[in-house]
């Protein structure tokens, strides 16, 4: 909130609501009365505030944003671990990038040791740091065990971000699929986040808490054709994060996930792509094109722009934010 010119003379719009409702709160419950504000101000008509009055404003303590107190230099993730499960293929890969290249030492996670080791000489060329550690996201034992060796290996996880691959049943029409096919999906999809999720809970909630952060998709909000049990998979993951967040926000662990539109350079949104411009008798060039023209942004989001979103969820900048997403769909879907 802005002040300008002599005596408290302030010019412009007046304060809105939320402003007003901040300050009231923050200076614990003074009357509107005490604080002399005038309905012109609501109307953004110019408003002469008596010195006295201001005063009583300014004694409000109301908190400085957390970056005001961080070093312009500071990297947003510098001095936390990360474990970034799939970290080996594309969305998990470039997630694991994002965070070490803010800082934080990134535990990269994953059946296979190859990919994960592709990864790492990555992130080390660009001057990150990361240990590679396999592990199967959905075996209990395993992630527990995983989770106190890397913990031994690097301190106590901060961040934990989930891009396990899920099984894929897109491509036919409901009616015409097995619900077997079906169910595999969401049935993969949820057993990786349960077992990976409750586990680096009950780690966080030991070790003063942290931020676990997963990705999903629109189709978790609004249903398309022929994405077989992708989108309710989605949706899925979205209210365990949503209830796995009430339960551990006490315990100072938050909750959240990015949700994207698909990103053009991931391998499996063009291999979806494709089967869809196959459906429609089109090329993969003309469906991007006709994907991107249809969103406000006049794009879809590259994977780096939902990996740094990702970073802003698990950064202490969002510490007001649990059991919540991050739209990263370039307004393709609004909110």
């Amino acid at each position: 909130m802005r002040f300008e010119g002599r005596n408290g003379r302030r010019r412009g719009r007046g304060f809105d609501a939320f402003s007003r409702y901040v300050l009231l709160h923050a200076s614990g419950g003074l009357s509107e009365a005490v604080l002399g504000w005038r309905r012109s101000a609501i109307d953004g008509v110019e408003v002469d505030i008596a010195a006295a009055r201001l005063r009583a404003m300014q004694k409000c303590e109301v908190p400085a944003p957390s970056w005001r107190d961080r070093r312009e230099d500071r990297m947003l993730l510098e001095g936390k671990t990360a474990l970034v499960y799939g970290a080996g293929g594309a969305v998990g890969g470039a997630m694991a990038r994002a965070f070490a290249g803010q800082g934080a030492r990134v535990i990269l996670a994953g059946r296979t040791a190859a990919p994960l080791e592709a990864t790492a000489r990555e992130i080390a060329s660009a001057g990150g740091q990361s240990e590679v550690m396999p592990v199967d996201a959905t075996d209990r034992a395993a992630v527990e065990a995983h989770i106190a060796a890397a913990a031994d290996r690097a301190g106590p996880m901060k961040v934990m971000f989930n891009a396990a691959g899920w099984a894929d049943s897109q491509g036919e029409e409901l009616t015409a699929m097995s619900f077997d096919r079906f169910n595999d999906v969401v049935a993969v999809a949820l057993r990786t986040w349960f077992v990976t999720g409750t586990a680096m809970a009950r780690h966080m909630r030991q070790h003063r808490g942290g931020t676990i952060v997963g990705i999903t998709a629109n189709a978790a909000r609004d249903a398309y054709a022929m994405v077989g049990g992708f989108g309710v998979a989605c949706a899925t993951v979205e209210h365990f994060l949503r209830q796995l967040g009430v339960e551990n926000g006490q315990y100072g662990v938050r909750v959240g996930w990015v949700r994207s539109a698909g990103s053009p350079d991931a391998p499996g949104v063009r291999e979806a792509w494709t089967l869809r411009a196959n459906e429609q008798g089109i090329t993969l060039a003309e469906f991007e094109k006709r994907a991107g023209a249809t969103v406000p942004l006049r794009h879809l989001p590259a994977l780096a722009e939902v990996a740094d979103a990702a970073v802003l969820m698990a950064s202490d900048l969002s510490r007001g934010m649990t059991s919540t997403f991050m739209n990263v769909t370039c307004g393709a879907q609004t909110d």
